[in-house]
């Protein structure tokens, strides 16, 4: 919408797939794809994770599907 303002995002750890390059991600899709990693019931009424993104659903459709010690790297890029 903004292409003056576009910028990056980053994400790595368990529950993100790797080697995966989203062209183009609103900052309303960045809730899904952290409540995903964290196995968090999210529902988002204006942002989705982006496809390909994501290793698995959970059980309740949301998340990786497990809690890990894991570190998780997010990072937008501004």
């Amino acid at each position: 919408a903004f292409p003056e303002i576009a910028t990056g995002f980053v994400a790595l750890g368990p529950g993100i797939r790797q080697g995966v390059t989203v062209h183009e991600m609103g900052l309303e899709d960045i809730a899904p794809v952290i409540a995903h990693v964290l196995d968090f019931p999210f529902a988002s009424a204006d942002g989705v994770a982006p496809q390909g993104i994501l290793l698995k659903e959970s059980k309740n459709g949301s998340g990786a599907g497990t809690r890990t010690p894991h570190t998780w790297i997010m990072i937008p890029l501004i």
